[in-house]
């Protein structure tokens, strides 16, 4: 049991499994169940003493995400690059997300901080990136998608030959209850 003096911090949040293929859906798995997609929810305080430094930590709040290439998988694959290629971030500006691929290429670890209160908007943010666009907030009830892609590298084992592969799009949300309309 833990004193009321000591401030307990778990480093990771999640441990995922990644499945790619060259020609197939890739899996992604937690304690060998497959996954759709991954939901990172930022709560407010229930505690209402607490509450009231909900804005002032929300920049502090983070979540550590690992993922690993299926250890059942020959040593024919790793991550490449930073890991995930991001194709769009739709209408979700509250957040950063960072990635970082360990050592031996084995394990890619995202690390979502700063989420703000998420909105969706009308129009699309990313419809006609030529022009200007006055944006209004609608369904604020939503979680947000930042979709991306992960990036792996695959050694043929009959050819030596090296190929890059990406993903279908895993999807991934990203939320904090939103504001208050």
């Amino acid at each position: 049991m833990s004193s009321p003096n000591v401030v307990e911090v778990s480093p990771i949040d999640s441990i995922y499994q990644l499945t790619p293929s060259v020609n197939e859906h890739w899996l992604l798995s937690k304690n060998g169940t497959a996954i759709d997609s991954l939901l990172v929810d930022f709560q407010d305080y229930n505690n209402p003493a607490m509450q009231k430094y909900a804005e002032l930590t929300e920049p502090f709040q983070q979540a550590l995400v690992v993922i690993e290439i299926n250890k059942n998988l020959s040593d024919d694959w790793s991550f490449y690059g930073n890991g995930i290629e991001y194709i769009q971030a739709l209408d979700n500006c509250n957040y950063n997300l960072i990635s970082k691929v360990s050592a031996d290429k084995k394990a890619l670890i995202l690390k979502i901080t700063n989420v703000g209160k998420t909105n969706s908007f009308n129009p699309n943010p990313n419809d006609n990136l030529d022009n200007v666009i006055e944006v209004e907030t609608v369904n604020p009830q939503l979680g947000l998608e930042v979709k991306f892609r992960y990036i792996a590298q695959f050694v043929d084992p009959t050819s030596a030959t090296q190929k890059i592969i990406m993903s279908q799009d895993p999807g991934m949300i990203i939320r904090r209850p939103p504001n208050p309309m």
